[in-house]
């Protein structure tokens, strides 16, 4: 053999005690064995046996077996004297089907967990093998008595207390039973033959006497399933023109009944109103004075509208005079009137001689635009024409140029910086209270 240390851990179900050996063990191996409950609870304080059984027989028995932690932990060692017999005295097959056993051994004697897993065999290869192993005779016997005690109870085993378990002799017994089971007492119980005959019944069935039983989809036509139903029945009680929030009207014209669809107000439904017809069949003008219910004439309103002035003259009713208006739309540019005109001023070309050119600033021009070309010098020789408080002027330059230099008369306040590159910027020019020229926004275009 090669390793013989092998380890493994063995879950148990609390409830039904079943568990799954998922190693299997080999002949002159040794295991480390933890067996755990799967539910995370703990084993009951007590001793514990793990043992491999083969034809009633322990070949292997694990020796300091100890419960911690809630766990048994222990040293499971299958070179035994027994487990190398029973392979012997099966012609050393490839292996042998053993059981992996859990048992409380003493006063509380129980079979904790129980598997079937195979035993592999592996003949001496020369190698030193681990330390051999022996049964304890005395555990055997005291688990053979348990197991032999244990196969003949009947009563407080498999968690049902003091009950006695049923053998396959009272199952059949109880299977034969027709009367006294199921809490039916002496009453026999119904067979399959005896539900299908009571399934066809119509009548005498379900309290219903000799009477016939309803189908599940009958039409109370007063045939096979059962009389017709007055109005009594239907409604709980018959409504017909007893309150104007009956369910049922007749028709008519009382106040509990009900129109008829294709009805018309010929008198019949409606009463005819005395001055509704008098005003219709007058022959005098119903919106005068003299009509039915007309307003009377308002001698103010009258005069307003016989008058021949103009109401909307300063003698008329509240309407501004015609000179004021006149006088209003003659109003020119100023500090009361800010406009420069109804038309948008037009841009005027600035001419441009030897880099510098002049401003002539009027109610048409102001507006201006100037092509430097490749120059990146602006001198502006003089505004004429700016009055402080009125509008300001655009100037709109453009340049191929890496940049322009302005001039301009007096000592301006620059705002923001002329084109730095070739492109067209936009200045807005203003006079200041002291008459300085200022340009009050620069901005680049483009």
């Amino acid at each position: 053999m090669g390793d013989y240390s092998k380890t493994t851990t063995v879950y148990v179900n609390p409830l039904t005690r079943a568990c799954r050996v998922s190693r299997v063990f080999g002949l002159r191996e040794i295991w480390s064995i933890t067996v755990t409950l799967s539910d995370g609870s703990s084993f009951p304080s007590g001793t514990y046996l793990v043992l491999l059984i083969y034809n009633n027989r322990i070949v292997a028995t694990a020796s300091s077996v100890t419960l911690s932690a809630g766990s048994i932990t222990g040293s499971l060692s299958c070179n035994t004297t027994e487990a190398i017999d029973a392979f012997s005295d099966a012609g050393n097959p490839p292996q042998l089907e053993v059981e992996f056993v859990v048992w409380q051994a003493g006063a509380a004697a129980t079979l904790w967990a129980y598997d079937s897993t195979p035993l592999i065999y592996a003949p001496y290869d020369g190698q030193p093998d681990p330390t051999d192993a022996e049964v304890d005779y005395a555990t055997s016997l005291e688990l053979e008595t348990a197991i032999a005690v244990h196969a003949v109870l009947t009563t407080g085993i498999h968690g049902v207390g003091s009950s006695t378990v049923a053998s396959v002799a009272n199952i059949t017994t109880h299977a034969a039973l027709d009367t006294g089971v199921h809490g039916a007492g002496a009453s026999t119980l119904a067979t399959e033959a005896d539900i299908a005959s009571h399934a066809a019944l119509t009548t005498g069935v379900h309290g219903v006497g000799a009477g016939t039983v309803a189908h599940l989809a009958h039409t109370h036509a007063g045939t096979t399933e059962g009389v017709k139903l007055s109005q009594a029945n239907t409604h709980d009680s018959a409504d017909t023109d007893s309150a104007t929030s009956s369910l049922h009207h007749t028709i008519g014209t009382s106040a509990t009944q009900a129109a008829a669809g294709n009805h018309a107000h010929s008198g019949t439904y409606e009463p005819a109103d005395a001055a509704i017809q008098s005003h219709i069949t007058g022959t005098g003008s119903p919106h005068t004075a003299a009509g039915v219910g007309a307003e009377p004439a308002d001698a103010a309103i009258q005069a307003h509208i016989t008058g021949t002035g103009s109401p909307h003259t300063a003698a008329g009713v509240g309407a501004e005079a015609a000179g004021a208006v006149s006088a209003h739309a003659g109003l020119t540019d100023g500090t009361a009137h800010g406009d420069s005109g109804l038309a948008d001023p037009a841009v005027t070309t600035l001419t441009i001689v030897a880099g510098a050119t002049s401003i002539a600033v009027t109610t048409a021009a102001r507006r201006f635009f100037a092509d430097l070309g490749s120059a990146t010098t602006l001198t502006v020789s003089a505004v004429t024409g700016l009055t402080h408080g009125g509008e300001p002027v655009v100037v709109r330059y453009l340049t191929s140029g890496a940049g322009v230099t302005f001039t301009w008369p007096g000592s301006p306040l620059t705002v923001g910086n002329p084109l730095s590159a070739a492109g067209e910027g936009e200045l807005t020019l203003q006079l200041s209270s002291t008459g300085v020229l200022e340009v009050r926004y620069s901005a680049e275009l483009s």
